[in-house]
């Protein structure tokens, strides 16, 4: 989809992953739209929390952390949200980037 400046959802596949602010009023009944396109995945903020909505059928289910990335959960999402009201963006960057790398697991031993 790089690069496409129009996106046609009738041939066009879903994004993997929508992300929804909710800043004045809720989003909540666009879930049935996304549903219908087929988004497997929202994450939803009201700005301090973060909930994590996946395809389950025809509804969205929610749960406690992402099937796309799945290390993300609704708390570690959350806490990034609340850091980046505090920090300036590249010390912000900088938590993130340390908490993924905190997150990979050790290396295996060369034999």
């Amino acid at each position: 989809m790089r690069g496409r400046r129009q996106i046609d959802p009738m041939v066009d596949p879903p994004p993997d992953i929508v992300i929804e602010v909710d800043v004045g009023r809720s989003t909540r009944g666009k879930l049935a739209m996304y549903a219908s396109m087929g988004v497997p995945e929202v994450w939803r903020s009201d700005g301090e929390s973060v909930s994590i909505h996946v395809l389950d059928g025809d509804r969205y289910a929610e749960v406690g952390a992402s099937r796309a990335v799945t290390l993300l959960t609704s708390e570690v999402l959350a806490r990034f949200l609340g850091l980046s009201r505090t920090l300036p963006s590249p010390e912000w960057l900088r938590a993130v980037t340390d908490w993924a790398l905190s997150q990979r697991p050790p290396a295996a031993p060369t034999p």
